[in-house]
């Protein structure tokens, strides 16, 4: 799969199209993850309002995408949530190792 992230404009469709192609992708990768893009009223209907206005989300291990409001990272900002769980039972000292380096990231920032 091959996206051009750069480019400066685009359009809500090009957008959409590039976040269901992600979560595709990324599907294949972590097939044991269930992913589904949803627009904000069935966000809302299936995991309450708390929810409403979340780009994505994950619950019981399951990728929530909201279709109104993500954006081209949200696919992989929340396959990263799952990611980083599964490596802190399965790699504990790698686990601490990246979040080290990022709050040191962050401390630099400030």
């Amino acid at each position: 799969m091959t996206c051009d992230l750069n480019q400066e404009i685009r359009t809500k469709s090009d957008s959409q199209s590039i976040v269901t192609a992600l979560v595709s992708e990324l599907s294949s990768k972590f097939p044991s993850v269930d992913a589904e893009i949803l627009n904000s009223e069935d966000i809302v209907e299936r995991f309450g309002k708390a929810f409403e206005n979340k780009k994505g989300f994950t619950f019981n291990n399951k990728v929530i995408i909201n279709r109104d409001l993500s954006t081209i990272d949200t696919p992989l900002h929340e396959y990263g949530h799952i990611y980083l769980k599964v490596l802190k039972i399965q790699n504990p000292k790698r686990y601490t190792e990246i979040i080290n380096s990022t709050n040191d990231f962050t401390d630099r920032l400030n």
